[in-house]
């Protein structure tokens, strides 16, 4: 979930989503916390996460004009389309 925090359009590529392992941010963060983390709910703060990245980032294109938003568009698509399957590639191996 973290990692969404990356701010898109501020050198945040898609590309991201594949050069990491989730078993080790996952394991990190449960030993910081020095407890277990339930997949269940981690899974339906990922997806709420997303849900909420994605509406406000639909607003914000809505907001842009003229060649921005044209630019705009694909990117967006493209960074949910990268996000969305990587949840698909990763979720099934962690619970997701």
């Amino acid at each position: 979930i973290s990692l969404l925090m990356v701010s898109w359009g501020k050198g945040g590529s898609p590309r991201i989503w594949t050069h990491f392992d989730i078993g080790d941010l996952v394991s990190t963060y449960a030993h910081a916390a020095s407890r277990t983390i339930d997949p269940v709910l981690l899974d339906y703060f990922l997806h709420e996460t997303i849900a909420m990245r994605r509406y406000f980032a639909e607003k914000s294109l809505r907001a842009l004009h003229g060649v921005p938003r044209w630019i705009g568009r694909p990117y967006l698509s493209a960074y949910f389309l990268q996000l969305q399957r990587w949840v698909e590639r990763c979720g099934s191996h962690h619970g997701f």
